[in-house]
């Protein structure tokens, strides 16, 4: 199998080299996303534990938010989300919303 050498492909620009990756790695889309994720959920809890105020869900809620945010202007680039990716992100942000909710006291 050969691989299609960026310059065959004749585009620069950012969106162009991403949607290059995705086109020879299909998963990169969803590796991108879910290290995107994993870095800010990890760095919002770290930084409430330092503070003394850890609550995963919020972490998690944050970090799928800006998962979302993300993934949709993804999707401004034909090819680089397709619609399940785009359905699982939206999902997930809204498990982790109901999550947040349902585990917050009540004052």
């Amino acid at each position: 199998m050969t691989y299609q050498t960026l310059y065959e492909f004749n585009r620069t620009g950012i969106d162009n080299i991403l949607l290059y990756v995705v086109r020879n790695v299909p998963s990169f889309t969803v590796i991108f996303l879910l290290s995107l994720f994993l870095t800010v959920a990890i760095s919002i809890y770290f930084g409430q534990r330092r503070r003394g105020t850890e609550d995963i869900f919020v972490a998690m809620t944050v970090a799928s938010l800006v998962t979302v945010m993300a993934t949709i202007t993804m999707t401004l680039k034909d090819g680089l989300v397709t619609l399940p990716i785009l359905v699982g992100v939206l999902t997930v942000f809204v498990i982790f919303l109901i999550l947040m909710f349902m585990t917050r006291e009540r004052d």
